[in-house]
C-alpha cells in the first residue's frame, strides 16, 4: 500500500472499484489508501462506507472524511457517540480526540457529569477524559474538578484510576486554568499524581 501511495490520484479509480470488493479488509486498505491521497474527488465515494457493519471499514471510512474536514465524517462521528454499541462509543471518543473535534466537548462533559453506579463506570470515563486532554478546551475544567473532589469507598481504585488519567492529561490546558488543580495534586497522597503535578509545575516554571 505504501507502493501504490506515491502514485498519487492515479490510483484513485483502481481504488474506488476496489471499494466494491466483498472482503472488508480490501475495502479497509483501499479506504486508507484513499485517506493518505487526500483527494476531495474522492469523498462521495467513501461517504456511505460510514455506515458499513464492519466496524474497521466504517471507522477507516470516518478517518479518510474527517482528514479532508467533511461534514458528513463529523455527523458520523457523533452518531456513534450516541450509538448503543459500546464499541461505536468507544471508536467515536478515540476519533474526537485523535481529531481534536471541539464541538464534540459538550457531549464528552455530558458523559462525564452522568453518575456511576459501578467501578466499570468510572474506567468507562477515563478514555473521555483521555480526549477531553488531547483537545484542551478549559470548558471541561469544572466538570474534571467534580471528578477529582468525588471520594469513591466502594470503588476506590477506578476513582484512582480516573484520578490519574485527569492528571496526566493536563498537560494540554492552559497552565493559568489549571494552576489550583496542580497545587491540590502536589499534596496529595496517590505518588502518581504527586509527580504528574511537579512536572507540571516545574514546566510552568519553566
Amino acid at each position: 500500500m505504501e507502493l501504490l501511495k506515491q502514485f498519487g490520484a492515479g490510483v484513485i479509480p483502481e481504488a474506488i472499484k476496489r471499494l466494491g470488493d466483498p472482503r472488508w479488509f480490501v475495502k479497509r486498505n483501499m479506504l486508507y489508501i484513499l485517506s493518505e491521497i487526500n483527494n476531495p474527488e474522492v469523498l462521495p465515494s467513501v461517504r456511505p462506507y460510514c455506515r458499513h457493519e464492519n466496524l474497521k471499514v466504517s471507522v477507516e471510512a470516518i478517518k479518510c472524511l474527517l482528514s479532508a474536514g467533511d461534514r458528513y465524517g463529523i455527523q458520523a462521528v457523533k452518531d456513534y457517540l450516541y450509538s448503543e454499541s459500546r464499541e461505536q462509543v468507544e471508536q467515536a471518543i478515540s476519533l474526537t480526540g485523535a481529531f481534536r473535534i471541539r464541538e464534540f466537548v459538550p457531549d464528552l462533559i455530558k458523559m462525564l457529569k452522568k453518575r456511576g453506579i459501578s467501578g466499570a463506570d468510572l474506567y468507562d470515563k477515563v478514555p473521555v477524559v483521555k480526549t477531553l486532554g488531547d483537545i484542551g478546551d478549559s470548558a471541561a475544567l469544572p466538570v474534571l474538578r467534580e471528578a477529582l473532589s468525588e471520594k469513591s469507598f466502594l470503588f476506590r481504585g477506578a476513582s484512582e484510576r480516573l484520578k490519574e488519567e485527569i492528571y496526566s492529561s493536563l498537560k494540554n490546558y492552559q497552565h493559568e486554568n489549571i494552576r489550583d488543580i496542580i497545587d491540590a495534586g502536589l499534596k496529595s497522597k496517590n505518588p502518581y499524581i504527586r509527580e504528574e503535578s511537579l512536572r507540571l509545575s516545574r514546566a510552568r516554571s519553566g
